[in-house]
């Protein structure tokens, strides 16, 4: 299983031109095309061979995809990389970082853009696996990038390969269309591929998990905040799009070591990475073993916190939510919850309605309760 994790994540430093195939050099992150003549000249990140790369996944993501009836001008972000893609090479001028960063972030947001349409497209019958083997494309080259960012030549320059901004888009577009509800792409891939697992959802799994260290998700921070650092639903929204990763995450081997190698090279100012995972793995844990058996967790009638759990009924899928807030109502107090089919995605019951519980860390290790 190891060795398994480790050739995926080799491959999100290869060509996604082919969804996975192999090609070369995943220290200059060089992009060999089949059958270019210059088949023996490796070029680096810095003269464009990224943007290149983001070219290639961007036209595969793209099949299926309505075509807009008139075609967007060319800017100089387009015109990175553009005489590779026909068939030349690249310009050998010492590279512009700024003019090339501005083109990645620029194509990273386009290929994102690209990635939720192939959502909706992965609703159709045995439709499903090919999306989790997209989505591992996309997913391996935003990490890619940011390791990338964390070269000495690219932190002098201070500047994003990625926008974080982008980045929560698609961990909220993926976690949504992936793991939430009956209808979500993880199971019935699943079951497209006989009932087997495959390596590409353990990448899927792991780095959805990443991406949440990365723009900045914090159940600890959170559960600190008491309503004086901002609107406690906003707070617990994005950490209940974690939570639902949780029994995906649970006993995948190669999920979590995709999650640990990737938050350990990708470090965030005066954060403590090895903190932020014991954390969110226990409470991740803990999520699961309530999701696994609703009926035997929670009590009606007790006075609920922001970031606590509550059960719902046979109904609703994913049964298990993250108390987002706790209002008042007419008579008594009400919990609110995330729905994506609900108005403004929010719904609220009673307290006296509901069984609720306090979310705790499934291990002694973890030092917090949310």
């Amino acid at each position: 299983m190891a060795q398994q994790v480790r050739v995926l994540l080799e491959r999100e430093q290869r060509s996604p031109a082919r969804l996975a195939e192999t090609a070369p050099s995943p220290a200059s992150l060089a992009l060999d095309a089949a059958g270019r003549k210059s088949v023996r000249r490796k070029r680096s990140l810095a003269s464009g061979d990224i943007v290149i790369l983001l070219d290639a996944l961007m036209r595969r993501l793209g099949e299926g995809l309505p075509v807009n009836a008139a075609p967007r001008p060319r800017n100089d972000q387009d015109e990175i990389g553009a005489d590779e893609e026909d068939g030349g090479e690249l310009a050998r001028e010492a590279p512009d970082f700024e003019v090339l960063a501005k083109a990645c972030r620029g194509k990273v947001r386009r290929l994102i853009k690209r990635m939720k349409g192939q959502f909706e497209l992965a609703t159709a019958p045995d439709r499903a696996r090919r999306g989790i083997v997209q989505l591992a494309a996309v997913l391996g080259v935003v990490r890619t990038l940011r390791l990338v960012g964390q070269r000495p030549e690219w932190r002098r320059t201070q500047l994003a390969l990625v926008d974080p901004d982008d980045e929560w888009r698609l961990f909220e577009a993926a976690v949504l269309a992936v793991v939430w509800g009956a209808d979500a792409l993880a199971p019935r891939a699943i079951a497209d591929a006989g009932g087997e697992w495959f390596d590409e959802l353990s990448m899927v799994t792991g780095l959805l998990a990443w991406l949440a260290w990365d723009v900045e998700i914090d159940a600890d921070e959170a559960s600190k905040r008491a309503g004086l650092q901002g609107v406690e639903d906003e707070s617990w929204y994005s950490v209940q799009l974690l939570a639902t990763l949780g029994p995906w995450l649970a006993g995948d081997e190669s999920a979590a070591t995709a999650l640990e190698e990737s938050v350990t090279r990708t470090p965030r100012h005066r954060v403590d990475a090895d903190r932020w995972l014991r954390i969110h793995i226990a409470l991740a844990n803990a999520y699961t073993q309530v999701a696994a058996a609703p009926d035997q967790h929670g009590q009606t009638g007790r006075h609920p916190q922001p970031g606590d759990l509550v059960v719902l009924s046979e109904r609703e899928s994913p049964r298990v939510r993250v108390v987002l807030d706790v209002r008042p109502g007419s008579d008594e107090r009400k919990v609110v919850f995330f729905d994506p089919g609900a108005t403004n995605e929010e719904r609220a019951f009673l307290v006296s309605r509901v069984r609720t519980l306090p979310w705790t860390p499934a291990s002694e290790s973890a030092a917090v309760s949310a």
